[in-house]
């Protein structure tokens, strides 16, 4: 009986026998064309950007990559990956994958992003004018906004009023771009510290659907307010 290793060679070996390379024959590139079979191929057009639906800020760098075709656990399932030329290199790498089920007529599911390893990219946060980010004994604080891969927003807000004046009721801090921004609005706590840094009390930080962000309800006499948040971006 041959081992598994063996086994895993032996595929290993038919496939990298099997490595193609594609030309698109239409204005879009159809995985399902005939005489594509299993196999991995390399893709050295474009055309394979708008078969994924990208968004238009990937689409510079998913043009070209390696398409890995087999079947499932099943004769009735196929499966295909597709992984771009950056994938686990750069922020810009991408992995995608789909499913074909087979029972009466081949059906392609959409595709799907996978998740990789890549940590999301960090945002500095625009303060309104007027205000600045809050060093607390000479320590640098936390003022950044991010969306990881699932789409949750994460972020931080440190700031004061740099003319030591009362952070009002509604006070407008930032607002976060197309894309960071939730799909309802939100209401989070938040805290009020004053002048010298001291802890005054609890308050609430709001971010609208438009992206806005405010403070409210803060004591007198507070002129920083500190709040972190986190929620499933709109889209």
């Amino acid at each position: 009986t041959q081992s598994y290793a063996g086994q895993f060679d032996a595929i290993s070996t038919q496939m990298s026998n099997k490595v193609n390379y594609l030309t698109p024959t239409g204005p879009v590139f159809d995985f399902n064309e005939p005489g594509l079979g299993y196999g991995i191929y390399r893709i050295t057009n474009a055309y394979i950007r708008e078969m994924l639906n990208a968004p238009p800020s990937e689409l510079a760098e998913t043009g070209r990559g390696t398409l890995l075709y087999f079947h499932g656990s099943n004769p009735v399932w196929e499966q295909q990956i597709f992984l771009n030329q950056y994938a686990g290199i750069t922020s810009q790498g991408y992995i995608y994958a789909r499913t074909a089920q087979d029972r009466k007529g081949k059906v392609w599911y959409p595709w799907v992003k996978i998740a990789t390893a890549e940590p999301p990219k960090r945002y500095s946060v625009p303060y309104a004018a007027g205000l600045a980010p809050w060093v607390w004994d000479e320590l640098a604080t936390e003022n950044y906004y991010c969306k990881t891969q699932e789409g949750l927003v994460i972020g931080s807000i440190a700031c004061e009023k740099t003319d030591g004046t009362n952070m009002t009721c509604c006070t407008y801090i930032t607002s976060l771009p197309v894309g960071f921004r939730p799909k309802n609005h939100l209401l989070l706590p938040g805290i009020f510290r004053d002048v010298h840094g001291a802890y005054k009390g609890l308050g609430a930080l709001t971010i609208s659907r438009t992206g806005g962000i405010h403070c409210h309800y803060g004591p007198d006499g507070c002129n920083k307010f500190v709040a972190s948040f986190c929620f499933l971006a709109e889209n």
